[in-house]
């Protein structure tokens, strides 16, 4: 029961933040200045899994890889650390984070200067590299909310959505993890509904409540500005998990927004710095975070996207992101 109270509390504190973006929008409208409420980090390009929801296995091959140097990290959290209303803080970004050997001293270092806690850090991993002494750097940094995206509660079917990793090894680091004393850090673990799952996503919710875990279902896929074809992944029939929630989640997101809200709230950063928000808004070694975000680029992207113009905004057109409620998140 307690596991069911946890994840309602979280739910009523993301829906209590959805009103404030009727605020946000008409700010916007008045020309007043506005900072990101929730900043993703990407400390270190690299992943090692070949999620067949995701994009990265092509996008690895396009644009540069590396690792976010230290000073540009650290200017980043100084910054961010200064915005009263972030809410969110994640040094994650379309990677593997534990594959950043530095992502304890990452997390530690944004928790000492964000001395408040009124920001929540969180990071969502494929679980592959989980170990005691990764745990327990993790324990130790602060970090408020670890995922892990495990998609499946059968071994077939997470072998098809992680080609190359094997159910046997996700399922034995998660009970060591599950063994060690993880302090006021919460664990969650995560289910993509798709094509391949649905049938049993209900049925894992289930399991890892009776386990005492927290469990996070998105019933949206996103083809992240069109990187991706998820048609063959979509799910041929409604999963009925928490129908009543979903409901009420669908209709507060329609009361109070008109738009898609990420160009309003959310912040993304490359590893060299750039700062991405459908197109490159500028770069955090030139400019602060506060510039870039009220820059011309920024305001007219902002600005098509209030007059529902995506059109206009060509990573836009194509996305799937407006129906996606998660960006919340």
């Amino acid at each position: 029961m307690s596991v069911i109270i946890s994840e309602i509390k979280e739910a009523i504190t993301f829906y209590k933040r959805i009103p404030d973006f009727r605020k946000v929008t008409r700010s916007f409208e008045r020309g007043e200045e506005s900072l990101p409420i929730s900043v993703s980090v990407q400390t270190i390009s690299a992943c090692n899994a070949s999620c067949v929801f995701c994009p990265y296995t092509y996008i690895s091959k396009t644009v540069p890889q590396g690792k976010m140097p230290w000073e540009t990290y650290k200017k980043i959290v100084d910054e961010c650390t200064s915005f009263k209303k972030l809410t969110n803080f994640s040094p994650l970004l379309q990677n593997e984070p534990l594959l950043d050997k530095d992502i304890g001293r990452a997390i530690a270092y944004f928790k000492e200067k964000e001395r408040n806690n009124r920001t929540s850090v969180q990071i969502s991993t494929n679980g592959y590299f989980i170990t005691k002494d990764i745990i327990r750097s993790l324990v130790n940094s602060g970090l408020d909310i670890l995922v892990i995206s495990l998609n499946a509660l059968n071994e077939d079917t997470y072998e098809k959505l992680f080609p190359g990793f094997k159910f046997k090894k996700i399922m034995n680091n998660i009970e060591e993890l599950l063994s060690l004393d993880l302090g006021k850090m919460k664990f969650i673990v995560r289910f993509l509904v798709t094509s391949e799952n649905e049938l049993e996503v209900k049925e894992a919710v289930k399991y890892w409540h009776k386990r005492g875990v927290m469990t996070e279902v998105i019933t949206l896929l996103h083809n992240r500005a069109g990187a991706i074809d998820i048609g063959h992944l979509k799910p041929k029939r409604q999963v009925r998990v928490q129908p009543l929630r979903k409901m009420f989640y669908r209709t507060w997101f329609n009361i109070f927004t008109t738009c898609c809200v990420v160009p309003f709230r959310q912040m993304y950063i490359l590893f060299n710095g750039d700062v991405l928000l459908c197109v490159i808004l500028g770069n955090v070694n030139r400019n602060s975070i506060r510039d870039i975000w009220n820059g011309p680029i920024a305001q007219q992207i902002r600005k098509k996207i209030l007059q529902r113009k995506y059109e206009d905004v060509p990573p836009c057109s194509g996305c799937t992101m407006l129906a996606n409620y998660s960006s919340w998140r």
